[in-house]
C-alpha cells in the first residue's frame, strides 16, 4: 500500500463531538458545624466521613460530594489449564507439547477522575511473577478525549475488546500476531452521528511492558480507527458493526511475525524469524452482527513490509467467529468505544436462575509465508462454552484444533479450561 493510499485510510476517520452522561444515586449527609469554620477561614478541609459514599458496582466505586470526583478499584483473576495433545509437535521436532496450570491473568488497577474532565487510569499486571504496566494514562474528555499515557492503540475489534470479555479463552491467532495492543503514546477521538460511529488516531512510540523505551527499536508509529453501526436497534440487541483500521510504523532492524496455537501454554508454531525492515503498514477490516443471542464476527488484517533487502513480503490473517446464548442473553456493545462488553446474565446462578451460557465456534488462519519469508501457515478451529454464573465470573472451556501447512500432519488438540472472576 502506498501512502497516499494509507493517509486515504486514515482520512477515514471523522471528526464530531462526544457526550457522556452518567447517573448515580446515594445519600449524603451534610458537613458539620466544624466544617464550615474550617472552611470560613479558607484552609484546606479534610472531608468528612459522609462527604464520600463508597459502594460496590462490578468493583469497589467511591464517590466524594464534590462533583467530579470518583475513584474506582478492581482486578482480574484468571487461572487456566491446558490438555495437549499432537503427534507433530511430540515426534517430529516441533515445540513441546506439555500439560499446563498457569494466572493468565492477575491484575490490579485503580482509575477515577479528580474533576468533571480529567480521567486517569494505572494498571498493573502480576501474573508469572513479574509486575508489568498495562494502561497507565490520563485522559481530558473535554478535549476530543485526548489520552497520554500507555494503552492500546486502536486497532482491531478483538483487541480493542477487554479480554474480561473476549468470547474465546485466547484471542485469535492473526490477532495476536499483527494487533500492535499497547504502546505509549497520544490519542484523540470522539463518536459521531449521534453515536452510530467512532474515530481513533494517535502517535505511538513502542516501548516495553514498563512503558520504557531504551531498549526498544522501531521509531514512531500513527495507528487510527473508525467504526460505523448501519444498524442499531432495541437497545443493542439487534446491530450491525462495521470497521475500518490502518498503522504506519518504523520497523525494528530484527523483525519479526509469529504467533501460537490459540492455547497461551504452547510454543510460537507460525514465525518469520528476525529479518530486515524498515517500515510496515497494516490493515485491518472488522465486522459484526447480533441478532438477539446469536453473534457472528470476523476481522481481516493484512500487513505488508517494506524489507531492507529482498523482496517485500506481505502477510496476511483473518478469523471468523459464531456464538448463541441458550438462556437468551446478547452480547452488549459500547457505542462510544465500538467494542463489545460485559456479558449480564438474565438471571444469575445461586439466585434461582441458570446464569448465562454460551456455545461458540471460531476458524483462523495466519499466512507468514511470502517472497524470501518461509514462517509457515496455521489454521486453528475452535469450539467454546461458556457459562457466566454472574456478570462478575465465568467459566470457560475451549476445544481447539490446530493444523500447519508444512509439514502436513494429523495436527494437535488442545482442551483448555479457565475459571475467571473480576471486579
Amino acid at each position: 500500500m502506498n501512502r497516499i493510499a494509507f493517509c486515504a485510510c486514515l482520512g477515514a476517520v471523522a471528526l464530531s463531538g462526544l457526550t457522556e452522561a452518567g447517573t448515580k444515586t446515594g445519600v449524603k449527609q451534610g458537613k458539620t458545624d466544624k466544617d464550615a469554620a474550617w472552611a470560613d477561614v479558607n484552609e484546606p478541609v479534610q472531608a468528612a466521613e459522609d462527604d464520600w459514599r463508597v459502594y460496590w458496582k462490578d468493583g469497589v466505586r467511591i464517590e466524594s460530594a464534590e462533583q467530579g470526583v470518583a475513584i474506582e478499584i478492581g482486578g482480574r483473576i484468571m487461572y487456566d489449564l491446558g490438555f495437549l495433545r499432537g503427534h507433530r509437535y511430540e515426534n517430529d521436532g516441533g515445540p513441546d507439547l506439555t500439560d499446563y496450570a498457569e494466572f493468565r491473568r492477575a491484575r490490579f488497577y485503580i482509575s477515577g477522575s479528580v474533576d468533571e474532565y480529567t480521567k486517569f487510569k494505572a494498571q498493573y499486571d502480576f501474573a508469572g511473577g513479574d509486575v508489568a504496566f498495562k494502561d497507565m494514562w490520563i485522559q481530558r474528555t473535554d478535549l476530543l478525549n485526548f489520552k497520554i499515557g500507555h494503552f492500546k492503540e486502536p486497532f482491531g475489534l478483538e483487541a480493542l475488546g477487554s479480554s474480561k470479555n473476549i468470547t474465546f479463552i485466547e484471542r485469535a491467532s492473526p490477532t495476536i500476531a499483527f494487533s500492535p495492543f499497547r504502546n505509549a503514546g497520544a490519542m484523540i477521538g470522539n463518536t459521531f452521528n449521534q453515536a452510530s460511529g467512532t474515530w481513533a488516531l494517535g502517535i505511538f512510540q513502542k516501548t516495553d511492558s514498563t512503558g520504557d523505551d531504551d531498549d526498544i527499536e522501531g521509531g514512531w508509529v500513527i495507528t487510527g480507527r473508525t467504526t460505523y453501526l448501519p444498524r442499531y436497534a432495541d437497545e443493542g440487541k439487534a446491530l450491525v458493526h462495521l470497521g475500518l483500521a490502518a498503522t504506519h510504523r518504523d520497523a525494528d532492524p530484527d523483525f519479526q511475525y509469529r504467533a501460537r496455537p490459540e492455547a497461551h501454554g504452547v510454543d510460537f508454531s507460525v514465525d518469520t524469524d528476525p529479518f530486515d525492515a524498515d517500515h510496515v503498514t497494516a490493515v485491518g477490516a472488522e465486522a459484526a452482527w447480533v441478532h438477539g443471542p446469536f453473534s457472528l464476527q470476523g476481522e481481516l488484517t493484512e500487513t505488508m513490509v517494506d524489507s531492507s533487502v529482498g523482496d517485500d513480503p506481505d502477510f496476511t490473517g483473518y478469523y471468523v467467529q459464531a456464538s448463541y446464548f441458550l438462556t437468551g442473553e446478547h452480547r452488549p456493545y459500547d457505542r462510544s468505544k465500538g467494542v463489545f462488553t460485559r456479558v449480564i446474565p438474565n438471571s444469575n446462578f445461586g439466585g434461582g436462575g441458570p446464569g448465562a451460557v454460551e456455545l461458540a465456534v471460531r476458524y483462523s488462519k495466519i499466512d507468514l509465508e511470502d517472497g524470501d519469508i518461509n514462517g509457515n501457515e496455521q489454521a486453528n478451529i475452535t469450539v467454546g462454552l461458556n457459562w457466566y454464573l454472574n456478570k462478575n465470573m465465568r467459566f470457560m472451556t475451549n476445544y481447539v484444533h490446530t493444523e500447519l501447512d508444512d509439514p502436513v500432519d494429523e495436527g494437535a488438540d488442545f482442551l483448555l479450561f479457565r475459571f475467571q472472576v473480576d471486579f
